[in-house]
Parts: structure tokens; sequence; C-alpha cells
């Protein structure tokens, strides 16, 4: 979804067309929802190129069964987790914690055969050095340090995430345009190096189609 005035892309989701209907599946931070699309928003989505039209039934059924048992709780935070036949999957055993990108990774690596489908640690945040740039849904932009970053997600994950070592290891945001951007690239898993080179140029195409 675009920002209306300046292109910027602030929420991440599905878009499916299903029996000619048009449907948004997304975490909007709260709660899950599978709805139709709704309209006065700006829209901008790429065709998943391993989802092809044959499955898109299986597809939206896999939301559905989701959307009905999903129970998240919002923070930047993922560690390779998935949801398969609605329920929460960590390897690691890790909480339910995601944003509305982390929570379309989790559709997405329970849909698919591959292992991984992004290289989700090339995202890490206490891997930065100094200061961690935030991006606001207005389009606002402010550095915070990333120790204190670290400090304030360790203080309010406390109990759902008690071992700090893991959290930090976890610890982690992925942005909207990167993960449209991300549907841009073929080969699995998809590396951050790949996006980064991709990110301007669908950051141009948003402004160009929204603020002309």
């Amino acid at each position: 979804m675009l920002h209306h005035e300046t292109g910027n892309a602030y929420h991440a989701g599905f878009v499916i067309e299903y029996t000619g209907i048009m449907y948004l599946f997304h975490y909007t931070g709260t709660e899950v929802k599978l709805e139709f699309l709704p309209t006065g928003d700006w829209y901008f989505h790429k065709n998943l190129s391993f989802i092809p039209e044959s499955e898109v039934s299986a597809f939206y059924n896999h939301c559905k069964v989701i959307e009905k048992d999903a129970n998240p709780t919002y923070g930047y935070f993922y560690s390779g987790s998935y949801y398969e036949n609605g329920k929460y999957f960590s390897e690691n055993g890790q909480a339910e914690i995601m944003t509305c990108v982390t929570f379309c990774l989790n559709v997405i690596l329970g849909f698919i055969e591959s292992d991984e489908y992004i290289t989700f640690s090339d995202w890490n945040i206490a891997n930065q050095i100094g200061a961690y740039r935030v991006y606001y849904r207005g389009g606002a932009q402010e550095d915070k340090d990333v120790d204190e970053y670290i400090a304030y997600f360790t203080a309010k994950f406390s109990q759902l995430v008690p071992d700090v070592d893991v959290l930090k290891e976890n610890l982690r945001r992925i942005y909207p345009v990167e993960y449209l951007s991300s549907a841009f690239v073929e080969e699995l898993p998809i590396r951050k190096v790949i996006v980064d080179s991709i990110v301007p140029l669908v950051e141009r195409s948003l402004k160009i189609k929204r603020v002309g």
C-alpha cells in the first residue's frame, strides 16, 4: 500500500484474485484479515512467480486457514518461522512476533516447497553499527542508536523472548518496499544485496505512479 501523498510504501500484504473477486490478505498490526480489497487506497503489486494461476485456489485456502488460527504480536522480529495448515511453526521455538512484511514471509514459506525463501539474517539489526534508520508511514525518517533500539525491544519482548542473545539474533525489520522489490528476484533464497539494488528503481516507479 502507498501513502497517498508521498508515494512511499508503508504496508505489505497479498492481493489475491480468486473466483473473479479481489481480496487483500494482511496483518494490520493488530489482526490478521482476509477481506475484499478495500477501495480508496493505492496498491502496487507484483505477481509472485512461484504461485502459478493453477495454485491460486490452494494459496487462497492457505490464507483462509491462517486467518482463522494466527495470533501474532507486532514487533521487529523474524526467525525463519512459517504458517503450515494454519498453525505457526518456529524451528527454534520462537514466539509469534512479526510485522506486516514478516507475516507475509511466514505465509510464503509455509506454502512453497523451498526450505528458505529469503536469507533473513541479512537484515539483522544487531549487525549494524551506530545509527539505525527508521522509516515512518508518512515518509519521515529518523536515525536511532542501534544499542538503544535493541534495549527498547529487549524490554518490550522480555516475556515472549526472555533470552537476550536470541532476541538480538532475530531482531530485524524488512520494509514494505524491500518486500515488494524481492518479488522481482527469481533465484531463491533472496539476498539483501540483490534487493538493495532493486529498491531505488521500485521507489522511483512508485513515486512516478502516485505523485506524477
